[in-house]
């Protein structure tokens, strides 16, 4: 189903793209973090959902078991639709005209990036309403990783002004079209306005091999509470056993 190449799409920007990339030597061990400052937080977002998007149409995941040949391509676009619908829609959310949470400036860089720069992306008003379509899968992926490519170099060289620069001109600014034709469909559904999520838990498997734990595998549980989740994840926050619920028993 596409629910299941969503939360794998999840997966791999907490992954693959949060655990990818290197700091330039040039910074001598100082974290990009300090040096690009408030910017920051946006700008590991964004790079995290590049990653995933630009990496997504790769043929390991058929050979990983992922995805089928067969559906990799819709999948694909169904992926890229999904992302910047939700940020399109997102515009309805913010109040001014000045995007502040790191999440929503790093989906609002890429969607206004590959739409100003032509690449296979378009946004279309029907009836005063707009949609996002996708006009050319490939140019799409192109522009995904030039984004990529321009976060990663500003993150590695801890380029504060490179960052601030790339955000103010992508990222930053409300679409008023978008916000107010968003609002009014969002008001109409009178939807809720937080939402929470209960994880499947991943359980490792590990075995002692010369004095240290190794992990051989991992279980998926289901069943849960969302209270339980909450209290896990804040004792797992201050343990570093590879698996702490093992190491309370």
């Amino acid at each position: 189903s596409y629910h299941g190449f969503e939360v794998f799409g999840c997966w791999m920007h907490e992954v693959i793209g949060h655990g990818s990339g290197q700091a330039d030597a040039s910074l001598n061990g100082v974290d990009p973090s300090a040096k690009i400052g408030p910017t920051f937080s946006a700008l590991e977002e964004c790079r995290a959902d590049a990653v995933a998007l630009y990496q997504f149409p790769d043929a390991k995941l058929e050979e990983i078991g992922a995805v089928s040949a067969a559906d990799h391509q819709d999948a694909y676009k169904a992926m890229l639709l999904q992302y910047m619908t939700r940020e399109l829609m997102a515009n309805g959310l913010v109040e001014g005209d000045t995007i502040h949470e790191a999440h929503f400036r790093g989906r609002q860089l890429i969607l206004t990036y590959l739409l100003d720069n032509q690449k296979g992306v378009q946004v279309d008003e029907v009836d005063g309403h707009h949609f996002v379509e996708i006009t050319d899968l490939a140019k799409a992926r192109e522009g995904v990783g030039e984004v990529l490519n321009k976060l990663q170099t500003i993150k590695a060289m801890g380029d504060q002004a490179g960052a601030e620069a790339f955000f103010g001109q992508y990222g930053t600014k409300v679409n008023k079209a978008w916000h107010d034709d968003a609002k009014a469909r969002l008001e109409a559904l009178n939807l809720p306005k937080e939402k929470a999520f209960v994880f499947p838990k991943l359980v490792p498997v590990v075995e002692d091999m010369n004095g240290r734990q190794i992990l051989k595998d991992v279980k998926v549980e289901t069943g849960e509470s969302f209270e339980d989740q909450m209290l896990r994840t804040e004792a797992w926050g201050k343990s570093r056993d590879l698996d702490p619920d093992a190491a309370k028993k």
